[in-house]
C-alpha cells in the first residue's frame, strides 16, 4: 500500500506550463512590463508578432495579469492582447478598485469586481492613452471613496 504521494499530486497540478509559456513570460515581464508606481497600476501590451514568436497558445498568458498585481504597491494591473482585429484587456485589482465598473465604462467590457476584462477597437497608442488618462484618476478616486 502506497501513502499519499505529495510530490506526484504537486507535479500534476502545478508543473504544468509549457516552455514557451515560459519564455514568454520572462520576456513579457522583462521587456513589456510597464509600471506606474506613482499611481499603482501596471500593464503589459502583448502583439500578435510576440504570441507566435514565442508559438504561444490561447491559454499561455492565463494568469499574468494577476502577476502584475503582485508587484509591490501596485494596485490595478491590465494585460492587452492583440486578437485579430481588436485588443482584449484583461483587469485585475486589488481592495476597493471596481475594474468592472472601469472597463465598462471605457472599453465596452464586464466581469466582477475585482476582474474584468474588456475590448478596444482602436489602436495600441489611443488604447493606452485611454488606459493612462483615465485610469490613474480612476483608481485615486476608488481609494479615496473607501
Amino acid at each position: 500500500m502506497r501513502g499519499f504521494e505529495h510530490a506526484e499530486i504537486h507535479e500534476l497540478i502545478f508543473d504544468t506550463w509549457s516552455e514557451n509559456r515560459m519564455r514568454l513570460m520572462g520576456y513579457l515581464f522583462y521587456e513589456k512590463l510597464s509600471v506606474d508606481h506613482d499611481n499603482g497600476f501596471g500593464y503589459i501590451h502583448i502583439t500578435k508578432e510576440e504570441l507566435e514568436r514565442f508559438a504561444a497558445g490561447p491559454n499561455d498568458t492565463e494568469g499574468m495579469v494577476n502577476m502584475i498585481t503582485s508587484i509591490r504597491l501596485i494596485k490595478v494591473g491590465v494585460l492587452i492582447t492583440e486578437r485579430n482585429d481588436a485588443l482584449k484587456l484583461s483587469f485585475r485589482s486589488k481592495g476597493s478598485i471596481d475594474v468592472n465598473l472601469f472597463a465598462k465604462s471605457h472599453f465596452n467590457g464586464g466581469g466582477h469586481f475585482n476582474a474584468s476584462g474588456g475590448t478596444s477597437h482602436l489602436s495600441w497608442p489611443e488604447t493606452e492613452q485611454i488606459l493612462l488618462d483615465k485610469l490613474p484618476k480612476f483608481i485615486h478616486s476608488s481609494l479615496n471613496l473607501s
